[in-house]
């Protein structure tokens, strides 16, 4: 793990309570990673989840996938204790410790999602979110901003939220900054649009970044695209 983002000398992994399933997809209940797509282009949204489009993973997913299960699985092989979340943030404090904690569930009223990773450090707590790039992109900062949301919401912590984005492969930290209202803000707008593409009250607004287009894993079934080309 990287040192860049602790406070304490004293760095210890934990287990907190999660979910062993999450809840199914609904018109009112998204899950956090679709702020990403949201951030990206919209109309991937309406492709993949009105219209039911399906292709394969793309290597790089499949990839990132097993970087993640093996970061996973690195600190499941640490963690020694489990700790509820106001426990964590009692001992952290009375030790003067970091607590890391990965695979964390969270879930507030429209949203729902696995935080990568959780940092309780006495004072401030860290969502990081793990990416297979050195570039801390909008998109992915989003996402993060809706794991703050979403954890903010269901624990309502006193201490300053941080969200951070690190690179999967070499640990290091591209992105470090306070989640902020007007990042709240944003993370609630963009879950309204989503609701609007899933219940068809849109077909989302495609992205006017042709670059994207030609990268995107559904442009060979997008309308948007065909008529570009």
């Amino acid at each position: 793990m990287s040192q860049e983002l602790y406070k304490c000398d004293n760095v210890q992994d934990i287990i907190l309570p999660t979910m062993k399933s999450v809840p199914v997809l609904t018109d009112s209940h998204v899950p956090i990673h679709l702020l990403h797509t949201q951030a990206y282009c919209e109309h991937q949204i309406f492709l993949e989840y009105v219209k039911g489009i399906e292709v394969e993973p793309t290597a790089e997913m499949l990839k990132g996938i097993e970087q993640h299960n093996s970061l996973d699985e690195e600190h499941r092989e640490k963690a020694k204790i489990e700790l509820s979340i106001n426990d964590a943030l009692i001992k952290s404090s009375t030790e003067r410790v970091a607590l890391v904690s990965r695979d964390v569930y969270v879930q507030g009223a429209a949203t729902y999602g696995r935080i990568d990773e959780i940092i309780i450090e006495p004072s401030r707590l860290i969502v990081v979110d793990d990416k297979p790039t050195p570039v801390p992109y909008f998109t992915n900062k989003v996402q993060v901003w809706g794991y703050c949301y979403t954890f903010k919401e269901m624990y309502k912590p006193e201490l300053p939220l941080f969200g951070a984005l690190r690179n999967e492969y070499t640990g290091e930290i591209t992105w470090l900054e306070g989640f902020s209202e007007e990042y709240a803000m944003r993370v609630a707008d963009g879950v309204k649009r989503i609701q609007a593409i899933l219940t068809k009250q849109s077909q989302g607004e495609p992205t006017s970044n042709k670059r994207k287009c030609s990268s995107c894993r559904l442009r060979l079934q997008c309308d948007v695209f065909t008529r570009r080309e």
